[in-house]
């Protein structure tokens, strides 16, 4: 009996962890979808991936209380403005 028990509890904690495991999939699938729709929206769909790659980590180095990073989010804004369907 007690190990009947244990062995539902175990089974229901991994349904959960599954579950949790299966919603965490989607949240990150979804996530890589959006920023590849950004990555199209600016016009890079056939870019040079390392070029594109090496213009991202450029630009997680910026400062974000920096005139670039402030120009390009501005950039950014607007383009959204424009068509915000991305």
């Amino acid at each position: 009996m007690l190990i009947q028990r244990l062995r539902q509890r175990l089974s229901r904690a991994q349904e959960q962890r599954d579950a949790v495991t299966a919603l965490e999939r989607k949240q990150d699938a979804r996530e890589k979808i959006l920023l590849g729709g950004i990555v199209v929206k600016a016009g890079l769909r056939t870019i040079d991936k390392a070029v594109l790659l090496g213009a991202l980590l450029e630009l997680a180095t910026l400062d974000p209380a920096s005139k670039r990073y402030r120009l390009l989010k501005e950039r950014g804004d607007a383009a959204f403005q424009r068509d915000p369907s991305g």
